[in-house]
């Protein structure tokens, strides 16, 4: 038996596997991509978190607490609105590593 056209069969086939499972996957990324671009654009935005948003492309990044004094919020609708943004992909969350018990807010680049 010939042991390197076996081989050279098998790297052939192993080959054509990994482009058949990388375009599925490519696939299925692409799908997640226009899906997540379809929720976020029927997400309608109260008006606290477009305040919210607009204060924070000013200030560049802030803790909930100091949004809501400069604002005029309750605390609770900051941390409301801040989760919208997010949700929408309009904002991201960013740990505060000297207490990682509150986090910072940011405007997604």
């Amino acid at each position: 038996m010939n042991y390197s056209v076996l081989h050279e069969s098998c790297c052939v086939e192993q080959n054509n596997n990994k482009q058949v499972i990388k375009n599925g996957v490519d696939n299925m990324l692409q799908m997640k991509g226009t899906e997540s671009k379809k929720q976020n654009s029927n997400i309608k935005l109260p008006k606290s978190a477009q305040k919210i948003f607009e204060y924070l492309k000013e200030v560049k990044q802030a803790k909930p607490k100091d949004l809501a004094e400069p604002l005029g919020m309750p605390s609770r609708t900051v941390r409301h609105a801040l989760r919208k943004l997010v949700e929408a992909g309009l904002a991201v969350k960013i740990p505060d590593l000297y207490d990682l018990r509150s986090s910072y807010y940011r405007i997604k680049q």
